[in-house]
């Protein structure tokens, strides 16, 4: 049911590679049939990796993903992605380890990150939606490239769900 979004290439040098993550298409659930419309408004990229240099996205920055969440009327959501703990190049069969910390997510009812709660997203989060009031959430990440890794493109899926409760 989820279709990645393809984000557009970039081309790098052999001492650099690039992490791109494929966000999949939030997966919605009602239990009690409440109408929700999830949608991904940036996806979640941190660009050009230089090997053996850990890379930080947080939630604030520009590169990390965002999601707004509208629900039809009052109610309480669950909140949970799965998160892979690598990506696989495009061109071989390199990996290349990611992670994402407990303050590595935020979450806020106004489109903007500043003031936002931040949470961690490999964990499920309840969130109390009010009709027709968006919710923003923002995702980061921490990328650990070795010292030899290759340059090139890297590629995961990072799956949101959202089931509301009533």
């Amino acid at each position: 049911m989820s279709t990645p979004i393809v984000i557009r290439p970039i081309l790098t040098s052999r001492a650099e590679c690039i992490l791109l993550l494929f966000l999949s298409l939030p997966l919605v659930h009602s239990f009690a049939q409440t109408p929700l419309r999830v949608a991904t408004l940036n996806e979640l990229s941190i660009g050009t990796v230089t090997a053996g240099r850990t890379l930080l996205i947080r939630p604030s920055d520009a590169g990390a993903a965002k999601f707004r969440i509208v629900s039809d009327r009052d109610t309480t959501t669950i909140i949970r992605f799965f998160l892979p703990s690598q990506c696989s190049s495009l061109q071989g069969n390199e990996q290349l380890r990611i992670e994402y910390s407990s303050d590595g997510a935020a979450w806020s009812a106004q489109d903007a990150v500043s003031g936002s709660t931040l949470f961690d997203p490999r964990q499920p989060l309840t969130l109390q939606l009010q009709q027709n009031k968006p919710m923003y959430i923002w995702v980061g990440i921490v990328a650990y490239p070795h010292r030899f890794q290759q340059a090139g493109r890297y590629a995961a899926n990072i799956t949101l769900t959202v089931i509301s409760l009533r």
